[in-house]
């Protein structure tokens, strides 16, 4: 540990740092950015669980990206939590996906917007 001298970096080493010095904040940026469409399109969350399934909640989409959507709803989506989502097929062509919200907050009395994220991407058509 003390006193001992480190092996000089190796080409594969200086290679990796180049690399990442070439990784400017806009390109990192870049590279997390999902095209947002502003779809309104009627959604409809159950519970994950398929044994708790049932009591279905219905809102309207506002926002969808291949990576989550957010949405208006008629009672708290609960954060932490996976759901099982589903839009309008008729109106957005995406099959049923599972969800996890990140975000519920109270918009006026009897309005929740929710932030949640797929699981897997999805292809908006």
């Amino acid at each position: 540990m003390f006193g001992e001298r480190e092996a000089a970096p190796t080409t594969s080493d200086l290679e990796l740092v180049e690399e990442l010095e070439l990784n400017t904040v806009e390109e990192i940026a870049d590279a997390r950015k999902h095209d947002t469409l502003q779809l309104k399109v009627p959604t409809t969350l159950d519970a994950g669980n398929a044994s708790q399934r049932g009591d279905e909640l219905r809102g309207t989409s506002q926002e969808v990206s291949s990576a989550g959507m957010t949405g208006t709803f008629g009672r708290p989506v609960l954060v932490g939590d996976i759901y099982w989502l589903s839009f309008d097929r008729a109106e957005l062509d995406v099959a049923p996906t599972y969800a996890l919200c990140r975000q519920c907050k109270l918009l006026d009395s009897g309005q929740f917007q929710a932030e949640l994220t797929f699981f897997h991407k999805i292809e908006i058509t």
